[in-house]
């Protein structure tokens, strides 16, 4: 009895050492758990050099700021009706990697229309809101089948040492509608349809005309630039547009200067546009453009080597458009078109040109004003000795909504600063116990 008595009760003693190893298990347990557990993020109210809701569309809206210094950016947005959020990175972020930029453009698709949505711009510093602390807000505008303009902006930009300015940003602008976004393809070329537009203020659908202005802002890096333009006249931009420099593309009496070349026949609506006679092209893609006989077609040939051909037809409203889509190497050349006239004659005409070498600096018009307000060309056709000239366009990946509510920019304020001191707290109770423990075994 009395061995049992002592077996029992050495059997049910446990060592101090036990207690102290579970104690530090679970302060380790503790900070860990805390440790992983989401930052909040602090909040930075800086000014936003630009802040705008573009391509808005019912069911989808685009993001596009910029930031002082480049730096990865995101968007929360959130549905104030049905408090569901999403998380939209910048659209040329792959693989989950954020990169750094100066501007950024985001999309979300999926949009409820006509509800107020509520964003947050989000960086590794924090985030950007308006004033008080308040997220920004916009509102989706309801379903539309009207079309606001008919026909796509487009054309071509370059930088000063006549590389495309691939990946920059165009940004449309009408009156007070939302803007509409689009990047530069690699070829230089970029394309806006402006299918549907959206007033800011009432969020109902625009209409424009070909007489009616638009701006145009073509941004990369730092270097910007801004062209004005009637819309028909920016259907295509005829003038390929150097970055870094302005365009006022409005005065009317470039029209007739554009009309009477000497690439024309008395007695006839049939002519050569563009390019002018000895014009000086700076990239090896002009654009050639003129006009005829409704209908008819028209065939294109450049002497150069290997020859270009092309032919198209004739719009309703006497037009005819081609964009190579391969490059001319630099020299001199001349340009034939082939077509009939209103008394379906065959009809010949010839222009001089000149592509400039890569880098050479060009003064003046190199393929004439872009001040005629042109329609909608049609589709030109490929003969058997030439590439296919329909005009390749950049259009949005994704079309995003534009908000209704007017961006307010936020001010600056100084950050919250301080951090948690729970892992600190957590860590000297664990020391604590430690100490505790040893004092108890030993």
């Amino acid at each position: 009895m009395v061995y049992s008595n002592i077996y029992f009760r050495r059997k049910a003693k446990i060592s101090p050492a036990v207690y102290v190893l579970a104690g530090l298990s679970f302060c380790l347990a503790v900070i860990v758990s805390v440790s992983k557990m989401p930052k909040v993020t602090r909040i930075v109210r800086l000014n936003l050099p630009q802040n705008e809701i573009v391509n808005l569309m019912p069911k989808q809206a685009g993001f596009y700021w910029e930031t002082d210094q480049a730096e990865p950016g995101w968007v929360l947005l959130t549905n104030t009706k049905t408090g569901e959020t999403s998380v939209n990175f910048d659209e040329r972020d792959l693989n989950g990697k954020k990169n750094p930029y100066l501007r950024h453009y985001a999309v979300a698709s999926g949009l409820a229309q006509n509800t107020v949505y509520e964003y947050r711009i989000l960086t590794d510093k924090g985030q950007y809101l308006a004033p008080r602390d308040k997220p920004f807000v916009f509102k989706t505008p309801e379903e539309t089948r009207d079309v606001s303009y008919g026909k796509p902006v487009y054309g071509r930009v370059y930088k000063p040492n006549g590389v495309p300015a691939e990946g920059a940003f165009v940004l449309v602008s009408f009156k007070n509608a939302f803007p509409l976004l689009t990047f530069v393809k690699a070829s230089g070329e970029w394309l806006v349809p402006m299918t549907v537009l959206f007033d800011r203020e009432t969020r109902k659908q625009v209409t424009i005309n070909d007489e009616e202005q638009i701006k145009i802002q073509i941004i990369q890096d730092k270097t910007s630039t801004s062209l004005t333009a009637f819309a028909g006249s920016a259907a295509p931009v005829a003038q390929t547009i150097m970055l870094g420099k302005d365009y006022t593309l409005l005065a009317r009496e470039n029209v007739l200067a554009a009309q009477t070349g000497p690439a024309e026949k008395p007695g006839t609506s049939v002519r050569i546009i563009y390019p002018r006679e000895n014009a000086i092209i700076p990239v090896g893609k002009p654009i050639i453009k003129g006009l005829g006989v409704a209908g008819a077609d028209v065939i294109v040939n450049i002497n150069s080597k290997p020859e270009f051909a092309f032919r198209t037809k004739v719009d309703a409203k006497g037009e005819w458009l081609i964009l190579p889509q391969q490059n001319i190497p630099a020299g001199g050349y001349v340009l034939t078109i082939t077509t009939i006239d209103e008394k379906r004659n065959k009809l010949t005409m010839r222009r001089n040109f000149n592509i400039a070498k890569s880098g050479e600096q060009v003064l003046g018009d190199a393929t004439g004003s872009p001040t005629l307000a042109p329609t909608a060309a049609s589709t030109p056709t490929l003969a058997p000795t030439g590439t296919t000239p329909v005009p390749t366009a950049i259009i949005p990946t994704v079309p995003a909504t534009t908000p209704t509510y007017a961006m307010v920019s936020p001010t600056i304020t100084p950050p919250r600063t301080g951090g948690s001191v729970a892992p600190l707290f957590l860590t000297s109770f664990a020391l604590l116990i430690i100490g505790s423990g040893l004092l108890l075994v030993f």
